[in-house]
């Protein structure tokens, strides 16, 4: 009977010592917890300024685009003025002068609006491009980050549920040597392999923890 006592006395005390190691590791792992939140409210806000920045943009080529309709209707006026112009020269010999340096200067003005527009929409396609690989690649670094928070946050829920349930156990009274080494099977499965086992359930802990007690 004293040796099974001295068993269990070394059992708990190894249970006590692996209590400790999970409440070292959650507190481990809340501080690398607040260090992902604060990196996650930075990429939130990050990714806020990024939209914005894409709808001002957005704006910016709709703006882009308006003003493009107006050159070309302009070039297109001014087409017609050439035109009308030319047909002009045809019966009126004392402007021809005159007429061909209105000709001249319209034709630049029209050079340079073609030049405007074609500048215009390279800049339009390179801004749309930028911002859609800078968004894009923020997206898919926030998406990470969440998902690496949810991890974490599961893994301090298992650990705290875990040692919830060895306190637990340790205040019970007249502990049975045999289920309380099955418990401790059961826990080192646990903690090796979490996705097939996974923690106790509920039930198992409270019937488990009515039958213990360490102190």
């Amino acid at each position: 009977m004293q040796e099974s006592i001295d068993t269990l006395s070394e059992d708990f005390s190894r249970v006590e010592e692996e209590v400790d190691q999970h409440i070292s590791t959650i507190a481990e792992l809340e501080e690398v917890l607040d260090e992902d939140e604060t990196t996650i409210a930075d990429l939130r806000q990050q990714l806020s300024m990024l939209r914005a920045k894409l709808h001002s943009t957005t704006d910016e080529n709709h703006a882009l685009a308006e003003k493009k309709k107006k050159y070309r209707a302009a070039s297109l006026s001014k087409q017609d003025y050439i035109d009308n112009i030319s047909r002009q020269l045809l019966s009126t010999r004392d402007v021809v002068f005159q007429q061909n340096a209105t000709i001249t200067r319209l034709k630049g003005e029209q050079a340079k609006s073609q030049q405007m527009i074609d500048q215009l929409q390279k800049h339009s396609a390179k801004l749309s491009v930028e911002n859609l690989s800078i968004s894009t690649r923020n997206v898919t670094m926030a998406e990470e980050n969440v998902a690496r928070f949810t991890a974490y946050q599961q893994q301090i829920d298992q650990k705290t549920k875990e040692v919830a349930y060895w306190k637990n156990l340790c205040r019970r009274p007249n502990p049975n040597p045999a289920q309380t080494q099955q418990a401790r099977r059961r826990q080192g499965e646990s903690d090796s392999d979490t996705s097939e086992s996974g923690p106790l359930e509920d039930q198992e802990i409270a019937q488990l923890g009515a039958d213990y007690r360490c102190r």
